[in-house]
């Protein structure tokens, strides 16, 4: 399989069509083509040319939105005038940023116990995960969840309100100019790799219930460091575990998979349900019985 780099932004400049920088200046949103759209809900992957609209929920490739623009605008459209082929990058490159542990940070006690205790999480996942708690300072009356690297070192957390006073419920660490914060990371991926079976689910809590396979996305999209991060584990297989309302964002992340990873598949949960909310005889049914995505297009990935 081919890799392709796309000049979106030639694209959308030489046909007059305004757009927004998002995130690193990876992806860009524009009014959507497909449907009347005066907030720019259409968001493209400048890297792998790969599209979707948040409202009316079309999605697709590089082709595709050439093809809409085309018809938009009422003329011919030379695809390999925006297209160039390119060596696949196999490494990550972005520096992670060692930090400190948020002031107040403690093991487990008392109230915000109890709370992790009635997530369903037990008292070795505790342990395993290091979860604590801060009862001083900014994050006060939050759990803590680190995210490590493979040395082990602390990158970022979330800090989740056991309260259920706080607002917002969750706060992470500012993230840098130019960075995506904690979604330049990858929860417990470091770990999960090793199984050479990645179960991805889109909460810290998602990813603890689906043991030590499970990672999290702190999201239902994955930004393209988090993408290339996990095609670089090179494991053998991947099942994506977003939840039930999810099942078109979990098809694009299976598309964006698909030819780097062996076997890529697709779990389907009952509605109203997640894998932390699960019946644990569900959700391990659910997984044994994941399918293979329903999108029909694959997409290239060009790694950063």
């Amino acid at each position: 399989m081919k890799n392709y780099s796309y000049n979106i932004n030639k694209l959308l400049k030489k046909y007059n069509l305004a757009y927004k920088l998002s995130g690193s200046g990876k992806e860009v949103s524009l009014n959507c083509l497909w449907h009347s759209d005066e907030k720019g809900k259409l968001s493209i992957n400048t890297d792998t040319g790969m599209w979707h609209c948040w409202v009316c929920r079309e999605a697709g490739g590089f082709r595709e939105l050439v093809k809409q623009i085309a018809k938009k605008k009422k003329t011919d459209i030379n695809l390999d005038d925006y297209k160039g082929e390119v060596k696949k990058v196999t490494q990550v490159t972005v520096e992670e940023n060692k930090i400190s542990y948020p002031e107040g940070y403690e093991p487990l006690q008392g109230e915000a116990k109890d709370y992790i205790l009635g997530r369903g999480i037990t008292e070795e996942q505790i342990d395993y995960y290091r979860i604590g708690a801060c009862y001083s300072g900014k994050y006060r009356g939050r759990i803590i969840v680190p995210v490590l690297n493979k040395q082990e070192e602390l990158v970022s957390f979330i800090a989740r309100d056991f309260t259920g006073d706080l607002k917002p419920k969750v706060l992470t660490p500012p993230s840098t100019f130019g960075r995506h914060g904690i979604k330049d990371y990858a929860f417990n991926l470091h770990r999960a790799a090793l199984t050479g079976h990645l179960l991805i689910g889109e909460g810290v809590f998602d990813a603890i219930s689906l043991g030590t396979r499970g990672i999290c996305l702190f999201g239902k999209t994955a930004t393209t460091i988090q993408i290339a991060k996990i095609i670089n584990k090179k494991v053998k297989r991947i099942t994506i575990c977003l939840d039930p309302d999810a099942q078109l964002e979990a098809n694009i992340l299976a598309n964006q998979l698909i030819g780097h990873v062996p076997d890529v598949r697709i779990v389907t949960l009952p509605i109203g349900t997640d894998p932390n909310s699960a019946d644990p005889f569900v959700l391990k049914n659910a997984i044994a019985n994941a399918k293979p995505p329903t999108i029909g297009y694959a997409m290239d990935f060009i790694g950063v």
